[in-house]
């Protein structure tokens, strides 16, 4: 048996507490037949040959979202289902035979060393004291040619700009010399970018775009 599966390439953003996937138009989309047996790398491979991606260049991760019946069951910030492995194509197959599914396909620079909780932060959901927000006061606000001893510490002055702004960020691209966060609501033009200057770790702020759309309006 062969499941008929509508294939998309793009990113997945957080639009408040919700999920959605953003698709690439200048790459469309694509229709896999994917057989009973199929496994991780045949499906992987299929990916990589559709969109002409290279393996040795980019990472690819394919997703898919539950059905809307099942979906309904549960919390209404599921995350997307990951296919990472053999087990999860099965699983993506049958549901697939009784549900009208779509896979996703997304990729990132092959060099990436991401920690995956740095990932993705939600700094509307961050829970923190009083005290503590009020420490984050608009002067201790991120500017270019600002130094972090690590990339830890960048990290962390980045989640505490997330939660007094109340936005969403992930870590677009980080290796040991670069890091590359873009905002995850739709909207907003927050991004930053930082590297490796006059030392083995420092991180040097190198460009910051402030432009954000706040929640709370």
């Amino acid at each position: 048996e062969m499941a008929q599966t509508p294939v998309v390439y793009g990113e997945w953003v957080v639009k408040g507490f919700l999920w959605d996937f953003v698709v690439n138009n200048r790459k469309g989309g694509r229709m896999f037949l994917v057989p009973d047996g199929c496994t991780h790398g045949e499906l992987h491979e299929m990916a990589l040959k559709d969109y002409g991606m290279d393996k040795k260049i980019e990472k690819v991760a394919l997703t898919y979202s539950l059905p809307d019946v099942i979906l309904q069951q549960m919390t209404p910030d599921t995350p997307p289902m990951r296919v990472t492995n053999d087990k999860q194509v099965r699983n993506l197959i049958e549901l697939d035979k009784t549900h009208f599914l779509r896979l996703y396909v997304s990729s990132q620079s092959q060099d990436s060393d991401e920690d995956a909780n740095e990932t993705l932060y939600d700094g509307y959901k961050a829970q923190f004291s009083c005290g503590e927000r009020r420490s984050l006061s608009l002067k201790d606000n991120i500017y270019v040619g600002q130094s972090f001893a690590s990339k830890a510490e960048l990290v962390s002055k980045l989640k505490s700009v997330a939660v007094e702004y109340k936005f969403t960020f992930s870590a677009y691209k980080t290796t040991k010399t670069l890091y590359v966060a873009k905002c995850r609501v739709q909207g907003c033009g927050w991004k930053l970018k930082a590297s490796v200057k006059h030392g083995p770790k420092t991180f040097w702020v190198t460009k910051y775009l402030k432009r954000m759309k706040n929640r709370n309006g």
